[in-house]
């Protein structure tokens, strides 16, 4: 996990920007997305149970230490966390309930993270969603529907980050 977190930051706001750009895509490719409601803080990290590890993870002094469902999620925090533009993050913010092609359906993403932008004095948000490379290419058709309701529910991207966007293997720790 050798990325610098500012390479991280930079590439993770290029993605976003270019992910609420393409959200007027989303809503006529997921026309069948309703979004019902959303429950802000609602959602406690599970106890572990089999391979993944919960837990707690620091981000600044002085700030309370914010929960975890694994090991790479914990990467993804420190990296953000290591930037000077990142000003705030939280795990497990949102619960989005929403239905797709009639059937009932809730997602939490795993991050939401603001970076101060100096220029204009105002701060860039979006969600981040924590997979490994073999979960992304899985799941891709998910993702993509989750990422639609993000949009739809929130006007924020979702952008999904995986262990190869943290090292500098392939593509010298920028995402894509």
């Amino acid at each position: 996990m050798n990325a610098t977190p500012l390479d991280l930051q930079h590439a993770l706001r290029e993605r976003a920007r270019s992910l609420v750009h393409a959200s007027a895509l989303a809503r006529h490719s997921h026309a069948g997305i309703e979004i019902k409601h959303l429950d802000w803080w609602s959602r406690s990290i599970p106890l572990s149970h089999g391979r993944h590890s919960t837990g707690y993870t620091p981000t600044w002094p002085g700030q309370a230490l914010l929960p975890v469902e694994s090991r790479l999620e914990r990467h993804v925090l420190k990296a953000l966390s290591g930037g000077p533009d990142c000003a705030a993050l939280a795990t497990q913010p949102v619960t989005i309930h929403y239905t797709a092609g009639g059937d009932k359906r809730s997602y939490t993403p795993d991050i939401l993270v603001a970076y101060a932008c100096k220029a204009t004095r105002k701060l860039d948000c979006f969600f981040i969603e924590v997979k490994t490379k073999h979960q992304a290419d899985r799941y891709r058709y998910k993702l993509k529907e989750r990422q639609a309701a993000v949009v739809l529910s929130t006007a924020l991207p979702l952008v999904v980050i995986t262990e190869n966007d943290l090292t500098e293997t392939g593509e010298n720790g920028h995402v894509s």
